[in-house]
């Protein structure tokens, strides 16, 4: 029997379940499919632990420096870290007031790094070189404070990394396309933001007569069924052509200084894409890479605001076939022939998210189609920033939805002074006594909804409750809208930054 009862296996196991969790970090990154890192909720707990034991405290320790964030780095005394560094494999380096101790840069074994700082550039240059094994790089090159050009023989060494994030570096003379070069073999997930003096024909093909499908299999190797010759071409335009055989994942801010749209055409496996474009971006360009090389893309997120004109050829260039999962666009203006193109993927759309500047034009027809035509969506969000939410209210209610399996539904609405519902001399409409008692009730009782007190089936699950005056009639009316609609999987919505949850399942 041992001496501790606390070392049987046992007991541990039941132990455990009172530790504290490993939650999300989220990392700026506007690719909503990444950007995290895992970290303690609550440290102090494990500390505590520790002291059970000389086998907790020998345990727990590598937990516990696991993860290492810029707050714990300038909190914890140079001393401590410079005897705990070896345990980090997630590091972040950020600008402060105060230095980073000498240890920080001493870390070899780390799998995460993260790096914005403006000053000690060699450090962190030899940081990344002492650290082969690195599996994710996010380093903001701040080239406004350090004009530090891209160094490929520094990437040379990561025969490991899958993800990598540039901000802010120089890419001119070909020194982006050499950097992605060295790392194609394994790299999955790319992020590129204001990369400047990059050049059409730093990242273009050689041979027009060969596209990266030509060069790559779909599992990203060549094909072993092509002979020596075959293989002789292919080695010849890998060493001077750019292609990104594994990349999964690609974000790219199209700033005036780096000219990125034909990376697009090196990325055979691409599945998602994210753009921030500026009004000079050739999207022409984007949408004849996803055409001729994107076979696979089934995720597309443009970040900036565009016409219908600039949008419908990207949109026109995406595969039908899977089709598209998910779409999330910025719109000067919706038209009736952004709808139909996006009514192409109804079949497999499951996310859509449309943010409106606008509301000129009928637009609402467009709306009420995709709400009609996209039946498996599961995420809709929806944002207006012209006053018109009255409209858009009327609209909905006007058809049934063909989206019944929808779970979360976000409305971001704007109203004009004065706006009531029903809209114009609907207000005056003759209303039972019956009805209008009812209406009077749920309007007391969403003034009053909160986590702990539901109202019309609805708790509130963050923000405040709106209690402006007017505006318990029109979220009165949306549920109202989805019971009648028999939206029986909605589980969650989103009405103008407030989140509600549904308290209760839906009467069948």
């Amino acid at each position: 029997m041992p001496g501790n009862a606390l070392t049987i296996p046992e007991i541990l196991t039941r132990i455990g379940f009172f530790l504290p969790s490993w939650v999300a970090n989220p990392r700026p990154n506007h690719n909503g499919n990444c950007g995290y890192v895992p970290y303690l909720d609550r440290p102090r707990t494990l500390l505590n632990c520790m002291l059970v034991s000389k086998q907790w405290y020998q345990v727990m320790t590598p937990i516990l420096w696991y993860t290492c964030l810029a707050p714990r780095i300038r909190a914890v005394p140079a001393a401590t870290f410079e005897r705990f560094h070896h345990h980090v494999r997630i590091l972040e380096l950020k600008d402060s007031n105060t230095f980073f101790p000498w240890s920080a840069f001493q870390c070899r074994q780390l799998l995460d790094l993260t790096i914005t700082v403006r000053s000690n550039l060699d450090f962190c240059k030899e940081l990344v070189r002492v650290n082969p094994d690195l599996k994710s790089l996010w380093w903001n090159g701040m080239i406004g404070w350090t004009k530090a050009p891209l160094d490929p023989e520094l990437f040379s060494g990561l025969k490991r990394l899958e993800s990598l994030t540039l901000i802010q570096w120089d890419g001119s003379g070909e020194l982006l396309a050499h950097t992605l070069r060295v790392v194609a073999k394994t790299l999955t997930n790319l992020d590129l933001r204001f990369i400047t003096g990059v050049k059409i024909r730093d990242i273009t093909w050689t041979d027009k007569g060969v596209s990266p499908e030509d060069i790559v299999d779909s599992s990203g190797r060549g094909d072993s069924r092509a002979g020596n010759g075959c293989h002789e071409q292919k080695a010849k335009l890998l060493k001077f052509s750019l292609c990104l055989p594994l990349l999964r994942d690609l974000s790219l801010s199209l700033s005036k200084g780096g000219r990125l749209e034909s990376l697009v055409s090196c990325c055979p496996g691409l599945e998602s894409l994210v753009l921030s474009a500026h009004d000079r971006a050739d999207l022409d360009r984007v949408a004849q890479g996803i055409r001729s090389s994107c076979p696979k893309l089934r995720s597309l997120r443009v970040q900036s605001y565009m016409t219908p004109t600039r949008i419908l050829p990207l949109l026109r260039s995406c595969p039908s076939t899977p089709g598209l999962q998910v779409l999330s666009l910025y719109l000067s203006h919706l038209e009736a022939d952004v709808a139909s193109v996006i009514l192409i993927h109804a079949s497999t759309l499951t996310n859509l998210n449309l943010t409106i500047s606008l509301s000129y034009g009928p637009f609402l027809p467009p709306i009420v189609r995709l709400l009609e035509g996209c039946q498996q969506l599961e995420t809709l969000s929806l944002e207006v920033h012209e006053g018109c939410g009255i409209d858009l209210l009327a609209a909905f209610g006007s058809r049934p939805w063909g989206c019944r399996r929808l779970k979360t539904l976000c409305l971001n609405l704007a109203f004009k002074l004065g706006d009531t519902w029903p809209p114009g001399e609907g207000t005056r409409r003759e209303t039972s006594s019956e009805a209008l008692e009812e209406a009077s009730r749920d309007d007391e009782a969403l003034y009053d909804i909160s986590s702990a007190r539901p109202a019309m089936g609805w708790l509130l699950a963050s923000g405040r409750r709106d209690d402006r005056l007017g505006h318990t009639d029109k979220l009165r009316m949306l549920f109202k809208m989805i019971e009648r609609f028999e939206l029986k999987d909605l589980r969650f919505v989103k009405w103008n930054y407030r989140t509600y949850m549904r308290a209760r399942p839906l009467q069948s």
